[in-house]
């Protein structure tokens, strides 16, 4: 049940809407507002995400900050939080602003980008792999 109260209603910064959920309590179903334990649990997150990419950037050649910064690309589950890429944003501002999107297929971008790479492999990069 929780898992799909995450991927339904998950977010970061100001709720849309309050986040109500029926569970069963005593046998009997029970709506509860549970808008502040998601947002909690979903900002959990942002330090540990905002850190490593503001870490990650500042070892970028200086050169290229600016570009990496304005085109900060965000996959897998995690970016589906609504208002992460505002968050990621907000941390960029940091370092003189940037600019982050979500993929077009979030969940299966990166499995799709490795098969797209196994695809394209010749027969002697599979051959090392099977040594």
């Amino acid at each position: 049940m929780i898992r799909e109260w995450k991927e339904k209603w998950s977010f970061v910064g100001e709720a849309k809407q309050p986040v109500s959920v029926s569970v069963p309590v005593k046998g009997k179903a029970t709506d509860l507002d549970i808008t502040a334990e998601m947002r909690a649990a979903c900002e959990s997150i942002l330090a540990p995400v905002c850190e490593t990419m503001l870490d990650l950037l500042t070892r970028v050649e200086p050169e290229y900050q600016a570009k990496v910064r304005n085109n900060v690309i965000l996959a897998g589950g995690t970016s589906l939080i609504v208002g992460l890429s505002q968050a990621i944003e907000k941390a960029l501002a940091e370092l003189g602003g940037g600019h982050a999107t979500v993929v077009k297929d979030p969940v299966f971008a990166g499995s799709d980008g490795g098969l797209a790479i196994a695809q394209d492999a010749s027969s002697s990069d599979w051959e090392k792999l099977s040594l």
